[in-house]
């Protein structure tokens, strides 16, 4: 992460608890373990954006697929039972 960043949270950090609260160690700490979550969320909500990968998309359609066969016999099956008998 830029240094920039980190240190202008550890300051953030250390004017909102004063600078008796923190020694700056503790600052930097605090201030990496920040943007440490925040680069963690940001994954995940950037992963979230892209959507489903070509492997998981492949499986919907052979999921989808193996549906429309078993409705397909459903439909099959109850238009026999519906159709008079021809004996």
């Amino acid at each position: 992460m830029p240094d920039a960043v980190r240190r202008a949270v550890a300051r953030t950090i250390q004017s909102t608890l004063g600078p008796a609260a923190l020694t700056r160690e503790r600052a930097q700490e605090l201030a990496d373990d920040v943007l440490r979550q925040a680069e963690h969320r940001l994954r995940d909500a950037i992963s979230d954006l892209r959507g489903a990968d070509s492997s998981e998309v492949d499986e919907v359609r052979t999921e989808l697929e193996q549906l429309r066969r078993r409705v397909d016999a459903l439909e099959r099956k109850l238009a026999t039972k519906r159709s008079p008998s021809k004996h």
